[in-house]
């Protein structure tokens, strides 16, 4: 549950009312991200750091370069005073699946950083995680339909 962490909880419709939705649901989540960082206006690289150590328990982080670069990038576009996201498995408190339960003694490593500037954040890719495709114009869950009592629409 969300609020004993701290974090108060945000009702997120984001496939309903993008992007306005998403904003106001990580922007609840801010104040528990920036208490990570020694300084609200830290650098990006700090934020993803912070999160990494004191969240998951790393090390610290290995950014690769092509994540650096975009880190550099949005720094100088003006992203930098915005909250971070980590992108990793869900299968572990790391980004490898394989290590189960609260892992010490490794690095999270950051191959990928993106900017979703009109939800405002900026989110890193760790490990071997793959972004999801947006949903189509007409997902095919639009096609299913009840019709005198027969499912129709699944094949």
């Amino acid at each position: 549950m969300a609020v004993p962490t701290g974090v108060p909880p945000a009702k997120n419709s984001t496939f309903a009312t993008p992007p306005a939705s998403s904003a106001c649901a990580v922007r609840s989540t801010v104040p528990r991200i920036t208490e990570l960082s020694a300084d609200d206006a830290a650098h990006l690289v700090a934020k993803i750091e912070a999160v990494a150590k004191q969240v998951y328990g790393a090390d610290g982080v290995d950014i690769a370069p092509p994540a650096a670069k975009a880190l550099a990038e949005y720094e100088r576009l003006g992203f930098g005073g915005l909250p971070v996201v980590i992108a990793k498995t869900n299968l572990s408190i790391s980004h490898d699946p394989a290590l189960l339960g609260a892992p010490t003694g490794w690095r999270l490593p950051v191959r990928e950083v993106r900017a979703a500037a009109g939800a405002g954040y900026v989110y890193a890719i760790c490990g071997d995680m793959r972004t999801m495709p947006g949903l189509s114009s007409h997902p095919n869950a639009e096609k299913i339909d009840l019709v005198d009592g027969e499912i129709t629409g699944l094949s």
